[in-house]
């Protein structure tokens, strides 16, 4: 994302600790990623966890999509 990707790591982190008791990690930007230090809640996996945190700091917006043409 444009800007400075610690404040939007630390912005993702805030929403979604609030959204998955459990979840936790420490946003740590560098060349291997945002982040370090993943913990998943339970019943989620580390992937999902990591497709969650990633795609709420690079401001991904979510579907399902209904397109309709006209």
């Amino acid at each position: 994302p444009p800007g400075d990707p610690n404040v939007a790591c630390e912005a993702a982190r805030a929403t979604l600790l609030a959204q998955y008791p459990g979840l936790n990690f420490q946003c740590n930007f560098s060349m291997a990623g945002y982040y370090t230090n993943l913990q998943p809640p339970s019943g989620m996996s580390w992937a999902d966890a990591d497709a969650l945190i990633n795609a709420t700091i690079e401001g991904a917006i979510s579907g399902p999509w209904t397109l309709i043409l006209k």
